[in-house]
């Protein structure tokens, strides 16, 4: 089950981006009165991954003094609420903040997963389990 949830939050960093790629037209289309539409819309596929690189040090240091297993599961609900809420999101900000919150899920549930292997793996999985969870993560 361990090997199974860690291979499970490994996807959400490509699910971010591929998810919204296709309704980026429609996102256009439905907020075309709103100023600057054109640079916001784009921005809402990039802004993820903006504040992946903005929120690294923080969330690094956060995994160091707590611990990565509370972050990632914080970052995991911190996913899911931002993700489910661009579902019911009708303005363009509240979106962009929603992303930027996405992006920061994203980052610590993947720095968190990522952890893993050096501190609980060699411990808590036997050889066989290292071996094939690596197999399944490329």
């Amino acid at each position: 089950m361990g090997v199974t949830t860690l291979l499970l939050v490994s996807t959400l960093t490509v699910m971010v981006d591929t998810v919204i790629s296709p309704a980026l037209p429609a996102l256009h289309a439905h907020f075309t009165g709103v100023e600057n539409v054109d640079l916001l819309a784009r921005l809402v596929l990039t802004f993820s991954s903006i504040f992946v690189a903005l929120s690294a040090p923080v969330i690094g240091t956060f995994i160091d003094r707590i611990g990565w297993k509370l972050i990632l599961q914080v970052s995991v609900g911190l996913y899911g609420f931002a993700g489910g809420a661009e579902c019911v999101i009708d303005s363009l900000p509240v979106l962009l903040a929603s992303r930027a919150l996405l992006g920061s899920g994203r980052l610590a549930s993947t720095g968190g997963a990522g952890r893993v292997p050096r501190g609980l793996t060699p411990r808590r999985f036997t050889a066989f389990t290292r071996i094939t969870g690596s197999r399944w993560d490329y």
